[in-house]
C-alpha cells in the first residue's frame, strides 16, 4: 500500500465535502464497511472480508490464514471480556469492529507505522490492529503471541475509554494472553515457558536483576521499558510482568495461594474505569493483598 493511500484511508471521511473530520472510533460498523471497500476499490492487490468481530484487510491472497488470524483475535478478546468484565444476562458490549489489518510486505507494514522490532501494534485513532504475518525473523508462534497480546491493548482501548495504565496491569495481561494456545478452536491457557526460564536465571543467588514486585507495581512505563535505578532491562521487567499474571491466573492451586490474589487485575480495572487513576486503581487492587507472601508463593511457582 502506498503511503497517500494510507493516509487517504484516515482523512477520506473529512475530504468529502470538505466537511470537519469525523471521529473514526465512533464511527458505526456500516460507515466502516463503506470506507473499507472504497480503499479496495481503489488499491489493487488488497482484499476486505467482513468478519463477526473484526473488519479485515489483506494484501495477500491466502484467505483461510485471514480468517484463522480473525477467528484467533476474535477468541481473545472475548476471552479477555469474561476475565475483567463478566457479560451480564440479555448484555452484550457493543461496539463497531475494529479493522485487522494483515501484511505479507513487511513495507506496507512499515509505511502503517510498524517496526522492525513487534509485530503487530494498535492504532487508537481509528480503531485498528496491524500485524505483519509474514515474520520469517521472530516465527508463527511469535506472530500470534504478538497479535494475541495487541487484541488485549485493542479491548481496554476502547471497553475503557482513553487514560493511561499502570504497566503491571496492561502490559503484564498483554504478556499472559499472549501464552494461550489455540486446540479444536478453543483457547487454552499456559504460562510462557520462556518467562519462566527467564525469571529463574533473574533470581538466583547472587543476581542482581530483579524487581521486587513492591517496585513493579509502582514503575511507570519508562522503568517498566528498561529505564530503571534497578538496571534491570526492559526485557527482564516484562517476562516478570508477565510471568506474575501467569500465576494469578494459573497457580491457584500452588502452596498458600491466597484466593483474593486472583482479583487483582479484575479490581484494578473496576477501580480504573471510574477513577481513570492507575495510582488509586493500583491501590485498590493491593488492599490488604501481603506483597510478600505473594512474591514467595510466585517464585516458588516458577521454580
Amino acid at each position: 500500500m502506498r503511503l497517500p493511500a494510507l493516509i487517504l484511508l484516515a482523512l477520506l471521511p473529512a475530504l468529502v465535502g470538505f466537511q470537519a473530520p469525523v471521529d473514526l472510533r465512533k464511527e458505526t460498523s456500516e460507515a466502516r464497511e463503506q470506507r473499507l471497500k472504497a480503499l479496495v476499490a481503489t488499491e489493487s492487490g488488497w482484499k476486505l472480508e467482513v468478519a463477526d468481530d473484526y473488519f479485515v484487510l489483506r494484501d495477500f491472497a491466502d484467505a483461510k490464514l485471514a480468517r484463522e488470524l480473525a477467528e484467533r483475535a476474535a477468541l481473545v478478546l472475548r476471552q479477555v471480556e469474561r476475565d475483567l468484565d463478566p457479560p451480564k444476562p440479555d448484555t452484550k458490549w457493543e461496539r463497531t469492529r475494529s479493522t485487522l489489518y494483515l501484511y505479507s510486505s513487511e513495507p506496507n507494514y512499515r509505511t502503517a507505522g510498524g517496526n522492525g522490532v513487534d509485530s503487530a501494534f494498535w492504532r487508537t485513532s481509528d480503531a485498528s490492529l496491524h500485524l505483519y504475518v509474514s515474520d520469517a525473523t521472530h516465527g508463527q508462534r511469535v506472530v500470534e503471541r504478538a497479535l494475541q497480546s495487541v487484541v488485549v491493548a485493542e479491548y481496554i482501548d476502547l471497553r475503557g475509554g482513553p487514560g493511561g495504565h499502570a504497566p503491571w496491569f496492561l502490559n503484564g495481561l498483554q504478556m499472559h494472553y499472549s501464552s494461550y494456545t489455540l486446540k479444536a478452536k478453543k483457547l487454552v491457557p499456559a504460562r510462557r515457558d520462556d518467562f519462566v526460564q527467564l525469571v529463574r536465571e533473574m533470581t538466583k543467588p547472587g543476581f542482581d536483576c530483579y524487581v521486587p514486585l513492591e517496585r513493579l507495581f509502582r514503575f511507570e512505563s519508562g522503568e517498566y521499558n528498561g529505564n530503571n535505578d534497578l538496571h534491570v532491562d526492559g526485557g527482564e521487567v516484562w517476562a516478570e510482568g508477565g510471568s506474575l499474571h501467569d500465576f494469578l491466573r494459573l497457580g491457584t492451586k500452588t502452596d498458600g495461594f491466597q484466593p483474593r490474589w486472583a482479583d487483582i487485575p479484575r479490581l484494578y480495572w473496576t477501580e480504573w474505569k471510574s477513577s481513570h487513576d492507575p495510582a488509586i486503581a493500583t491501590k485498590l487492587a493491593l488492599e490488604g493483598v501481603d506483597l510478600a507472601a505473594l512474591e514467595r508463593a510466585w517464585l516458588a511457582w516458577v521454580r
